[in-house]
């Protein structure tokens, strides 16, 4: 079972990233596959400088604005690194012994980690035991009470370069700078915990190589693994109802393990899997498009004196500067969709050759995954999904083409029916293939890394973060608490 913030899909790559072999073990199996280690902040540093002179016009950034940087980024790498340490129990298995902190523990801080766990436990590796207390009130206002524009309005002036930290919080999740409720606070820590240290890890070969290797360490682990099949409806009890070939199938199990949203839970455990879960579930909301390109070659830019390899080996910004986000996210909530749209794109051929071919990539040919931000699944209908899929392909290539030296479609490669190799993903066509409620990828709203005051804490299942209204059902997938991860 993997849990926790996977975000393998998103590439930030500023200098060769090292590559390690990272080995996950369960009882007397293992989980092998080759990381690739980025430097989220790292490479943040150097794009902000990078972007001094982005279109050849703009002056050099200030000295003092550049120092800012690295206080906002630092700030919120201090706080994390104790956040991770602190928050709710980290993935193992043998998280039920230890104490998750409360809201409270996390802005006092702690001295120690008290636990208690049998002699036949094993080594916890690299638990951190002894923890600094978050105490700069500042930092803990700024990120945890307040919302995140106010300390990027107040450190950084540069428009650009506050969309570029902007859209940390805001990716996947439809929030403006200043909402108060702070989704997009909880959005902009989860994509730079990295362990503690703002790195990422990405499986070398893509995510083929991640489910090739947990398909092979579960065989051999002895687990039967049944495609091609449909759970349609569950019990209390540990009842799991599925079809299978046209037919009805059922199996009770001591534990289900719920690899799905808890919101899709929900529904599964209404009678007969009714459509509609509980009143007091709350439908999640996801707030991108996905357009993913099949490229001859990449791309010129309008300006001729940046390298294509260069500008595309990192995350690509697009229309992201503060002012556009907001914008954006004022246009899309009053129901329209934004011109342009907010877009970054992450080349992930670049990133990892592996994922091509040796016979396609020696064409020269490249993948272009775009995100599109600020289109809310409130906009998209069952009626209006394939007119709005149509407009957001439009709407994301015209924002691309408003940087690039020639029209995308140009180096679009086409199938063998002649048609351009894109594929363009709406939240209501994850919805329905995937089963992620509105098109949220990270299976529902993402919470803090720490428990509420006075939340219980009774049971193990409780302490992992993963429990259920039903103590035989537990939530193994990113909708577990502290999950995060992108689907």
């Amino acid at each position: 079972m993997l849990c926790g913030p996977l975000f393998c899909s998103l590439s930030y790559i500023a200098a060769r990233p090292s590559r390690e072999w990272a080995t996950m073990r369960y009882g007397r199996h293992s989980l092998s596959v080759l990381l690739a280690r980025l430097s989220r902040n790292t490479c943040m540093m150097t794009l902000c400088v990078a972007l001094s002179s982005p279109m050849r016009s703009s002056a050099p950034f200030p000295e003092p604005m550049i120092a800012t940087l690295p206080r906002t980024y630092a700030s919120s790498t201090t706080l994390l690194e104790e956040a991770q340490g602190i928050g709710m129990c980290p993935w193992g298995a043998w998280a039920p012994s230890l104490r998750p902190c409360t809201r409270q523990h996390a802005k006092l801080g702690l001295t120690s980690w008290h636990h208690q766990r049998s002699p036949h436990s094993p080594p916890m590796a690299g638990l951190p035991i002894n923890i600094k207390a978050v105490g700069d009130d500042e930092i803990w206002k700024a990120f945890f009470e307040r919302p995140i524009g106010e300390i990027i309005e107040k450190y950084v002036h540069d428009d650009v370069v506050r969309g570029i930290i902007l859209t940390d919080a805001i990716i996947g999740t439809f929030s403006g700078a200043h909402d108060s409720n702070l989704a997009q606070n909880i959005c902009f820590l989860y994509h730079l915990i990295g362990g503690g240290t703002g790195n990422w890890d990405v499986p070398v070969g893509g995510m083929g190589a991640l489910t090739t290797a947990l398909h092979k360490a579960a065989c051999q682990a002895g687990t039967h693994i049944m495609a091609s099949s449909e759970v349609t409806s569950l019990t209390p009890d540990g009842r799991v109802t599925y079809q299978h070939r046209g037919n009805t199938h059922q199996v009770k199990g001591r534990y289900i393990l719920a690899n799905v949203a808890p919101f899709i839970l929900e529904r599964l455990l209404s009678p007969s899997g009714s459509s509609s879960p509980p009143s007091s579930q709350e439908r999640p909301e996801g707030a991108q498009v996905k357009v993913n390109l099949m490229l001859t070659r990449l791309p010129r830019l309008r300006d001729p004196h940046v390298s294509p390899l260069a500008a595309f080996a990192g995350t690509f910004h697009i229309n992201e500067r503060y002012t556009q986000l907001e914008t954006a996210f004022r246009t899309a909530s009053a129901g329209h969709l934004p011109s342009p749209i907010p877009c970054e794109i992450y080349c992930h051929s670049l990133s990892d050759p592996t994922i091509l071919s040796p016979a396609l990539a020696a064409t020269g040919a490249h993948t272009l995954t775009v995100f599109g931000l600020h289109t809310p699944d409130r906009n998209i209908t069952a009626a209006n999904n394939d007119s709005m899929r149509s407009q957001l392909t439009r709407g994301v290539l015209e924002s691309l083409n408003s940087v690039l030296g020639e029209p995308i479609e140009d180096v679009i490669m086409k199938d063998t029916n002649g048609a351009p190799c894109i594929e363009t993903k709406t939240t209501l066509d994850l919805e329905r293939e995937l089963y992620m409620p509105g098109g949220n990828i990270f299976h529902g709203p993402l919470s803090w890394p720490f428990v509420e005051d006075g939340e219980p804490l009774d049971t193990p299942a409780q302490r992992w973060g993963v429990a259920t209204r039903h103590p035989a059902i537990l939530i193994c997938g990113p909708g577990a608490r502290r999950g995060g991860a992108v689907s």
